[in-house]
C-alpha cells in the first residue's frame, strides 16, 4: 500500500511539474490545472495525504490566482509584463527570504 502511495506521489509530482511548465503558455489555465491534479491526488488517496482543510486552502488559492487579472490592478500591480528591475527585485527578495527567515512558512 505504501509503495502505491509513493508511486502515486511521484506521478503526481511529475504531472504538477509538467503542468507548471505548460502553464507558461498564455491560454492554458495553470492554477486550475494544478488544482485539478491536487484534487485527483486527494481523491485517489482517500483524502489521507491531502486532507479536506488543506484542499479548501488550495481551492481558495486557486480562485485567488485565477482571478488575479481582475483584482491585481486595483493594488497597483501590472498584469501584463513586468519591468526588469521588478523581476530582479523579486528574485533577490525570494532568495533572501528563503535563507534569512529562520522559521518555516507553512
Amino acid at each position: 500500500m505504501e509503495l502505491q502511495i509513493a508511486g502515486l506521489t511521484l506521478i503526481t509530482s511529475v504531472l504538477m511539474v509538467g503542468a507548471l511548465i505548460v502553464s507558461l503558455i498564455p491560454i492554458v489555465p495553470g492554477p486550475a490545472l494544478l488544482w485539478a491534479i491536487s484534487v485527483l491526488y486527494a481523491a485517489l488517496t482517500n483524502f489521507e495525504m491531502l486532507t479536506l482543510p488543506w484542499l479548501i486552502v488550495i481551492t481558495l488559492l486557486m480562485i485567488l490566482a485565477s482571478t488575479s487579472d481582475f483584482w491585481a490592478p486595483f493594488l497597483g500591480i501590472r498584469t501584463r509584463g513586468a519591468s526588469c528591475s521588478s523581476i530582479f527585485g523579486t528574485i533577490v527578495g525570494g532568495l533572501l527570504g528563503t535563507f534569512l527567515i529562520p522559521i518555516p512558512i507553512l
